[in-house]
Parts: C-alpha cells; sequence; structure tokens
C-alpha cells in the first residue's frame, strides 16, 4: 500500500527538493517527490510554471525563486478562502534561502564581530522586522491550513502526547567555579612565559581566597537548578567543556575550569545522570579549525560521563567562517545534534525559524544527518536589557506566544551561575529564570524537556512516518 502524498516537480533542484521534505516532515506527512508522471498514481500538486495540464493538478505552486517575502500573508491581506488552484508566491524556495541562510551568505565582515557571529542590528530579520517572527513557521502554517482544505490531509502531530509546541532547556557551564584555578599546577606545557606568570598569579590569589571567601561555592548552582526545574516536571541539558584555556590551542576565551583537575566533577555527573538531566559538550573556542579537535574534546568528555554524548553547543557560538562544515564534523564524529545557531546580542529567531532542522550541506549535496535545534533566547538577551525580571520575561514571552502560535521549538540557554537567584552578582538572572521556569509551567500545551529528547522523539517520529502503522491520513 502506497501511503506517501505525491508531488510534481518540474524540473528537480536538491535544495527546493530538500526544504519541501523539510516542509512535509515538519507537518507529518511522507512525501514522494517525482518529475515523471505515473499512470498508476495520483499527484495533486505540481511545482513549476509549465504545467502542461492545469486540470490534473489540484494544487500549482509557480516557481520563482527571487520572492523571501509573502507580503500578502503577512500584512493579512492574504486569506485562506482566496486561494485558488495557483499559488503565485514561491514559498519553497522562500524557506529554502532561509533555512540555508542565503540572506546572508554575501554580506561583508561589516556584518559580523570579531567571533564571526552575524551581528543582529545587520541582519534580514532586523532589517525586515522579522525579529519576534519565525517566518518558515508561518509559511508552514498556512501550507498546513491549504492541505487540510484542498485535499482534507491530516499529518502525524510534529510532538508527543497531544503536546502543541517544545521549549527545550539548556545550561552553558561556563564559569560554575569562583576559584578554579586552585585545582592548576603553577605552569601549563606549551604556554609562554607571559601566560605562565599569569596562570601562577592566578592559582596563588585561588587558592588563598577560596579559604577565606564563606561564599566559595556560590556558582556551583547544579543542584539548586535541577531542584527548581524538577518541581515542574522539567529536565534540561548542562554543556561543559572538556577544554580549558590553559590547552595547547585554547584562547583565553575559553573556561577556566577542568573537568579533570577537580574531582568535584565526577560525582556531579553521577548526580546529574541519576536525576535524568542531559550532558552535553561545549566545544572550545577554536574546536572548529582543526577536525580531530571536535572528536577529542567529545571523546575526553566520555571518558569521565561513561555514556555517549549525543548534543553539542560551541562556546560563544564560535562555528567559524564556514558553519556547515563545522556541522559537517559535528555529523562525522558522531553528534545527533548541535545547538549553536543563535544571535549573540538579542532574542530573535537566527534563521528565521523556531522549529528543528536538518543543515544542509552544499559541498555532500544531501542534507546532514545531524540535528540543529537553533537557540532564540539566552540569558543576557533578556538581563541586560530589562531592568527587572518582571519585565525580562514579559519580554520573552512575547516570543514564546509566537512559538506557541505556530506550533514550533524553542530552545532557551542559561548558564549555571545565572540560573538560580543564590549570589549576589548574578541576583536579577536566577530570579528572571526562575520566573520563567513559573510562567512556562503554566501552558499545558507545551513540552518542555532536554535537547536529547526532544532528539529522541524526532527520531522515533521520522521512523514512524514512514512506516505502514503511523498516523497520517490521506
Amino acid at each position: 500500500m502506497n501511503r506517501k502524498f505525491h508531488f510534481f516537480m518540474e524540473k528537480k533542484d536538491p535544495v527546493i527538493t530538500y526544504a519541501i521534505e523539510f516542509v512535509f516532515m515538519i507537518l507529518g506527512i511522507p512525501i514522494q517527490i517525482s518529475e515523471k508522471a505515473k499512470p498508476d498514481i495520483v499527484t495533486k500538486v505540481y511545482y513549476g510554471n509549465n504545467c502542461p495540464d492545469p486540470e490534473k493538478f489540484q494544487l500549482i505552486f509557480r516557481q520563482n525563486p527571487n520572492e523571501l517575502v509573502w507580503k500578502e500573508l503577512l500584512n493579512d491581506s492574504l486569506k485562506l478562502d482566496s486561494v485558488g488552484k495557483i499559488v503565485e508566491f514561491d514559498v519553497f524556495a522562500s524557506i529554502a534561502a532561509l533555512l540555508c541562510d542565503e540572506v546572508h551568505s554575501s554580506k561583508d565582515i561589516g556584518y559580523f564581530d570579531e567571533h564571526a557571529r552575524l551581528l543582529f542590528h545587520k541582519s534580514f530579520q532586523f532589517e525586515n522586522g522579522f525579529e519576534k517572527i519565525p517566518l518558515i513557521n508561518v509559511y508552514i502554517s498556512i501550507l498546513k491550513e491549504l492541505f487540510l482544505k484542498k485535499f482534507k490531509l491530516s499529518g502525524v502531530p510534529l510532538w508527543p502526547n497531544g503536546k502543541k509546541w517544545a521549549v527545550a532547556l539548556s545550561h552553558d557551564v561556563d564559569n560554575p567555579e569562583k576559584y578554579p584555578a586552585k585545582f592548576f599546577p603553577f605552569l601549563s606545557k606549551g604556554k609562554a612565559l607571559k601566560e605562565n606568570l599569569k596562570f601562577t598569579y592566578r592559582k596563588l590569589y585561588d587558592s588563598f581566597f577560596s579559604v577565606l571567601d564563606n561564599k566559595r561555592n556560590e556558582y556551583w548552582q547544579f543542584e539548586d537548578i535541577t531542584t527548581v526545574e524538577k518541581s515542574y516536571g522539567f529536565n534540561s541539558a548542562f554543556y561543559f567543556s572538556s577544554a580549558s584555556r590553559r590547552d595547547v590551542y585554547a584562547s583565553n576565551f575559553d573556561v577556566e575550569y577542568s573537568i579533570f583537575k577537580n574531582p568535584a566533577y565526577l560525582k556531579l555527573f553521577c548526580f546529574l545522570q541519576e536525576n535524568n538531566f542531559e550532558i552535553g559538550l561545549h566545544a572550545s573556542y577554536n574546536a572548529y579549525k582543526e577536525r580531530e579537535r571536535i572528536f577529542e574534546e567529545k571523546e575526553k568528555l566520555e571518558s569521565l560521563t561513561g555514556g555517549k554524548i549525543q548534543g553539542n553547543r560551541h562556546h560563544l557560538w564560535h562555528l567559524g567562517n564556514d558553519e556547515t562544515n563545522t556541522f559537517e564534523i559535528h555529523e562525522a564524529a558522531g553528534f545527533k545534534y548541535d545547538t549553536s545557531i543563535s544571535f549573540n546580542e538579542n532574542i530573535a529567531f537566527r534563521r528565521n525559524l523556531a522549529l528543528p532542522f536538518q543543515v544542509w550541506s552544499k559541498k555532500l549535496n544531501r542534507a546532514l544527518k545531524l540535528w540543529e535545534f537553533p537557540v532564540f533566547c539566552m540569558d543576557a538577551h533578556l538581563v541586560d536589557y530589562f531592568p527587572s525580571p518582571s519585565s525580562a520575561v514579559e519580554k520573552a514571552i512575547e516570543y514564546i506566544e509566537n512559538i506557541r502560535k505556530f506550533e514550533g521549538l524553542g530552545v532557551i540557554d542559561w548558564h549555571v551561575r545565572t540560573s538560580f537567584p543564590g549570589n549576589d552578582r548574578f541576583l536579577n538572572w536566577g530570579q528572571t529564570y526562575v520566573s520563567l521556569l513559573k510562567k512556562l509551567s503554566q501552558y499545558k500545551d507545551a513540552w518542555i524537556t532536554s535537547p536529547a529528547s526532544i532528539y529522541e522523539w524526532l527520531t522515533k517520529r521520522t521512523q514512524n512516518l514512514y512506516s505502514e502503522t503511523s498516523g497520517f491520513e490521506n
């Protein structure tokens, strides 16, 4: 029994095909794209400009790759009942361009900061006023309504157990220790004399003040964070670096702690695993520069956790100038997902979507097996700009409501020392996160979980989607 929805493509293009398959994957509709008509198969949708027999198809999408913004849809002048057989806007080419970030591919160095991150105020999103709108979600939403209206077509739900949208909670482990240098030797191999003098001073300082300071552990908030999250039935991911700034290829931007020097980490990993919290890799600043580094950092972390690491986030979102090349290394290293796509200085939807997707590789001419979960909100996005926890949470909810409206995925990134109001320096940050968790708990239609749980569900759903027992209705 052939249960796939058949889609005729006038001239097959691998990137457009990738976008179409992505759309139907999100909609939960198994699809077969064909270039040649088959007499025993009814094909209902035509994509192209030279349809030889328009009467044969119920819906025709024109090809026009020069358009990115469906203006009639966004200004509410497009009504579903007014959509006839022909859709003039090339929604699939637009989604392909946005997914592949073609809107920024030709931008010069002035559009990026020192860490090769796209500046928000130079972005397509900012220039077009789409920072609060996950544009791809909007397009998929109208397609869902259109297919339901035209074909009575209902797909497999994107989220489990009747949930309509999802949030993945995560924490970068950047500064969990107040005095990390006390665990290091005075000198580090491969470092210049000037650097080693700095390390020596820092070790003496940390060793001395860690004894005097009765708040020496106030940044070590793992148990507080997990307790609050568990009280709402949530769990999250913690991304640890297995390389510090003392390592040979390290940068001064890298973390100061070492999971190998401080024995508390081994106990911590056991605690997180026993309580069903995810451990992921926080790849070092220069990890992307050599393929072996990412492999090595993953293996080093696994040597302490005793299990496979599924997910990664790059420190400072530092993916290098060729992000896709870095994602290709992730796939080769065995990562199941990455969550390093974000704006650094502003809450927004970096690739114009709040959905999981698989990055297109031009070099490999295929979508990667690696899932990408874009981050829309980081602690500094809110607390740096809003004076009180209530106003910061209110701002986050504006974006969360759009994720909910368009049934998407929102990833939140909060650092460990800022995720609980357990220290004076980051009191507001911690209060904001705890308040945000409380607000999220009030959404009964949301699935709040860890990125690894999202990955595991998507894998199961994708496998079931093309099975004979899927919930696809045609």
